[in-house]
């Protein structure tokens, strides 16, 4: 669900140009539901948390990289911190790219993957914009 428009500091209404909040809901094949959202601009916001839920247990990735786990039933276990990092995977796809330009090796990820997270983003919009569930286009 995007946001249209916000007040600003003096109760007047603007137009939102900057996508720095958003809640997506997805459907997936298999018949589970799934919920991202980020507010980039949230005070006292705890960072990147990522977490995975099933009937089997729970899998989280926080802010400060440590890695929890644990069975349907039992506590969470920690490990970390993690030595990588979000930065860390951005600057390993950047050198994948300049290695895939200037010594010819298949770039990582392959252009298929882009295209396919481009789907999902088109879907996203539409989606947003027409306010129904909407399948991403199948990408070769």
């Amino acid at each position: 669900v995007g946001v249209g428009e916000r007040a600003t500091p003096d109760g007047a209404q603007r137009a939102v140009t900057a996508e720095d909040a958003y809640a997506l809901l997805l459907r997936f094949a298999g018949g589970g539901l799934g919920l991202v959202s980020l507010v980039s601009t949230a005070h006292h916001a705890r960072g990147d948390l990522i977490e995975v839920h099933g009937e089997a247990g729970t899998v989280r990735l926080d802010a400060e990289r440590r890695l929890w786990w644990g069975r349907a039933g039992e506590d969470l276990q920690c490990e970390g911190p993690l030595k990588a990092s979000s930065k860390d995977a951005f600057e390993r796809v950047a050198r994948s790219f300049w290695s895939a330009i200037h010594e010819g090796a298949p770039p990582d990820p392959p252009l298929a993957e882009g295209l396919r997270v481009q789907a999902l983003l088109d879907a996203v919009r539409t989606a947003d914009a027409e306010r129904r569930w909407v399948v991403p286009e199948p990408v070769g």
